[in-house]
């Protein structure tokens, strides 16, 4: 069972590691993201929006400290769908549950890597919540953060399916932008 466990994670490092190489290739166009957790591009006519402390900013300005934090929030969904099927108080509820269990676990960790989380809040079905991981992380503290995240209960989608990432580095530089 736990090399069964240990091949399965090691296919889920490998095909983020592979789907960041591309993501890199791709940051330079700001028309389009590629999502290494669906292997797929997603595209818009303008551009993505970027934000700053809740501020529209045209680059961000990439940090070479090592930090372990929330590095960025990637919204899948059109505005239209997400406002029509959550509120920011949800929102902000879901980003807070995570940051916490994060800090709780990660806060001390020596090792660095990526960890990448996409909700899929669904209308009348179960929520998809699905993890990524990238570099060095301690697998046994990967673990425990996703059993704890999956025991968590998060609002369901009022209208649309949503989707959205949360981006976290632990002990690990900003990703060029």
């Amino acid at each position: 069972m736990k090399a069964l466990h240990l091949i399965i994670t090691l296919l889920i490092v490998s095909k983020f590691c592979l789907g960041q190489s591309k993501f890199e290739n791709d940051t330079l166009s700001r028309d389009k993201y590629y999502n290494p957790i669906e292997n797929r591009t997603y595209r818009t006519e303008g551009s993505f929006k970027r934000y700053r402390n809740g501020v529209e900013v045209d680059t961000i300005q990439r940090s070479l400290k090592k930090e372990t934090k929330l590095e960025r929030v990637i919204l899948l969904s059109s505005n239209e769908e997400l406002n029509e099927s959550i509120s920011i108080e949800e929102f902000k509820t879901i980003k807070d549950k995570i940051d916490k269990i994060f800090i709780d676990l990660f806060g001390e960790s020596k090792q660095s890597g990526k960890i990448m989380i996409q909700f899929e809040l669904k209308k009348d079905i179960d929520n998809v919540i699905r993890f990524s991981i990238r570099d060095n992380l301690d697998l046994n503290i990967m673990r425990k953060f996703e059993k704890r995240v999956l025991s968590e209960r998060f609002p369901k989608s009022n209208k649309y399916t949503i989707k959205f990432q949360f981006i976290y580095k632990v002990n690990s530089i900003d990703d060029k932008n």
